[in-house]
């Protein structure tokens, strides 16, 4: 028997399935790391790293859970519509890619903010150093004493506490970048869209 389940959750992962359908790996505040299958054209606007509300129907027993509505929570600016932003976003989520699976409100709450802090950062780089630094002590690793100049010294530190670490394709290409200060700032999104998985 399935439940009803309403929460805010992050993109993660999207690949598609058959013919006209999509499976979308996201981390949800209420359920943690879960896989649900859409289909139709409106379920592939939303992309890796996308902060979304979503409707479930959910089967505990299920690998892969049914979506019944999602619509937009947050739209960057930047990190959607600034392609030099867009490698920040993709480190972003393949990090987050490997480090988060259970169930816990208050670190989803704190990543979340966190990814729109990043949208609004001037120095993204920056931004996502200090990020990855802070969240390795929520996920129980040992605190940095001092912060890394690099993303690649911060990856170091994942590694030496998760035994299984592998490089992350997308550092090379974000260690690469310079990046000049942006003003503009971001707003939330002036729509919301929606699809059905009937």
């Amino acid at each position: 028997m399935s439940k009803e389940v309403r929460s805010r959750a992050i993109v993660l992962q999207k690949y598609p399935f058959q013919e006209h359908h999509w499976i979308l790996r996201l981390y949800t505040e209420e359920e943690g790391l879960i896989s649900v299958l859409t289909r139709g054209r409106k379920s592939t606007q939303f992309p890796a790293g996308a902060l979304i509300r979503v409707r479930l129907h959910l089967r505990p027993q299920r690998e892969l859970q049914r979506l019944a509505e999602a619509e937009w929570d947050y739209l960057y600016q930047r990190l959607f519509q600034n392609p030099q932003y867009h490698p920040y976003l993709w480190t972003a989520v393949e990090w987050l890619q490997r480090c988060l699976v259970g169930r816990d409100p208050l670190l989803f709450a704190w990543v979340h903010e966190q990814l729109i802090t990043l949208d609004n950062a001037s120095d993204p780089h920056r931004q996502l150093i200090n990020f990855l630094v802070e969240l390795l002590p929520r996920l129980g690793g040992k605190s940095l004493e001092t912060t890394p100049l690099s993303l690649s010294e911060v990856e170091k530190a994942y590694a030496a506490f998760f035994p299984e670490w592998k490089p992350l394709r997308s550092l090379s290409i974000v260690e690469s970048l310079t990046l000049p200060i942006y003003e503009q700032g971001c707003h939330r999104s002036p729509f919301l869209s929606s699809f059905g998985a009937d």
